[in-house]
This record gives C-alpha cells, structure tokens and sequence, in this order.
C-alpha cells in the first residue's frame, strides 16, 4: 500500500519524492549541505508577481515562510524604498539597478536570521550586465553559506551570459531555471531535517527510571498525563479541577474552548457514562457541563 509505505518511512526520515526530477534536485541540496534544515525557508526575489505566486506555492506545499526578526527588518528597512514591504518573502523592487550588489546584501541578512533555516534566491535574468552583477554579488554569499540555498534564474529558456553560468557551474552550488523545482526541493529537505529530529532517540532509558511509579490497575488519565510529561513526551495542556472555581481557573489559564473529563481509576470508558463534555467555550458553558457531568456520573456509577 503506497500511503502506508509512506508513512512508515516518513516517520524513519527517509526522504520519499515524486519525481526524477524531485530527486535530482533533493539530492543536489542535501549533497551540498547534509545537514537539512529544520526551520522555515525564506524567498528572495526580484518579481513582485513571483512573490505572490510564492507564498500560495510554499504554503502549499507545507513549507512556512517565517517572520522577519526585528534586527532582520532593522538593517533592511532603511535600504528599501519607502513602499517596499520589507518581510518574507523579500521583494527586491527596483534596486538591483542602482544598487548591483543589494542581491548578496539582502541575501546575507535573510540567512542571519534566526527564525530561517534555509533560501530560496529566485531572480529575473535582466540584460547581460545585471546577470553578471547578479553572479558577482550572491555567489560568495552562497558559496559560505552553512544554510542551504537554491539560486535560481527564471526562465527555462531565456538566455544567459556564460559570465553568470561559468561560475555557477564552477562552483558546484545548486542551481535551477524552475523556481517551482527549488522551492519543491527545498520544502523536502526541511521536512526531512524535521523528520530527522523527530527520528532521533528521546530520554534515555535512566531518565526513565527515575520516574515515579504508577502503581498497578488502571490509571487516570490525568496521572498517565503527568508521569507522561515528565517523561518528555508532550501531552494536551490541562490540570485537575475539584471544583466547579478551580475548572474556571484552570480553563481561562489555557485559554477556551475546552474539553471536560471525569477522573477515576474506575472509569476506563468515560464517554459510556457521561463522563466527557466537549466543546465548553465559555465559563457559562463550563458550569453548565460541570453540573451535567457531576449528575451523569451520580446516576450511572454513584
């Protein structure tokens, strides 16, 4: 069954593509940098309109374009031209014509951003001489990269100046005409850096043993839960309430709507007697359920 195939090997982190042409360029990213990210990507452009079409295609395909941080905004804001939106992705507007080397500027300050774990570089060609000043300014940039980058020039086949394509290709970095290829690739390398972080060993096993015991029989949910957390596995927000007061304390703490549950070793099946309420958005509808919950679990195991 190809769904079950991929799940299985999704949660081994085996990185699992579409195409031939998927796994070229996965292959190219990872070949250069083996250590994928786990953070968001972010764009750098020269196209208003490829900055549109890349936020619908990234979300898309599950790849998130984080925020900008302030020292991020901070050192780009006063480069920019009053009407440019200085966030992710990143618009270079006009300025590659007065500025040549805005493009390994904005690209260096995009990769010291915290929140980014990787680059999508995704330009216009432009006449023969911004092509050059292009490859000029990004390609040290690049090549000192410890963040993956995909530096593409769009359009299969407008023509490039061998001043651009020599170096690229001299360089070995990955390089694509396609920005939806790069930014296919670049989603599966992230996915598979986090795959990869999720793959790895949790608390080791004398973590473990110094947890306290859990008794025999049956547990309440509520102990499985802390003995879970403390184990270092995440469990749903929530605490124990023994009163109607201390569910409003604890629900307006993690914030509605919430879920209620009855705690008892003796309820192993709490929906069967009543014991859950579900969908409670406000503290009216708290007290409510609180009073139907008590009043189902009197009538049927008092």
């Amino acid at each position: 069954d190809h769904a079950v195939m991929r799940a299985v090997l999704g949660r081994r982190a085996v990185v699992v593509v579409d195409s031939l042409d998927e796994l070229f360029d996965v292959t190219v990213l990872l070949a250069r940098w083996p250590d994928p990210p786990t953070l968001g990507a972010a764009v750098l452009t020269n196209s208003g309109a490829f900055r549109g079409v890349a936020l619908d295609f990234c979300d898309e395909l599950g790849l998130d374009l984080p925020g900008l941080a302030p020292s991020t905004r901070e050192t780009l804001v006063p480069i920019f031209p009053p009407f440019a939106a200085v966030e992710n992705p990143l618009d270079l507007t006009t300025l590659g014509f007065s500025q040549p080397d805005i493009f390994g500027r904005a690209a260096r300050v995009l990769l010291e951003d915290p929140a980014v774990g990787s680059l999508i570089v995704s330009l216009v060609a432009g006449p023969p001489p911004l092509q050059v000043a292009k490859a000029e300014s990004l390609l040290p940039v690049i090549e000192a990269s410890k963040k993956p980058v995909a530096f593409v020039i769009m359009g299969d086949e407008a023509p490039l100046v061998a001043e651009l394509t020599t170096p690229v290709r001299r360089s070995g970095l990955p390089f694509f005409r396609s920005p939806d290829r790069a930014i296919r690739a670049m989603a599966r390398v992230t996915a598979f850096g986090r795959a990869l972080q999720s793959a790895r060993p949790g608390a080791p096993a004398a973590a473990l043993r110094g947890l306290p015991s859990l008794g025999s029989g049956v547990i309440p949910e509520y102990r499985g839960k802390e003995w879970l957390a403390a184990a270092g596995i995440r469990v749903p927000e929530g605490a124990l309430a023994h009163s109607v007061e201390q569910a409003e304390e604890i629900a307006a703490r993690i914030g509605y709507p919430v879920v209620m549950k009855a705690q008892a070793g003796e309820l192993t099946h709490k929906s069967d007697v009543g014991g859950v309420i579900v969908d409670i958005s406000d503290a009216a509808a708290l007290r409510t359920g609180w009073e139907r919950l008590c009043q189902n679990i009197s009538r049927a195991r008092p």
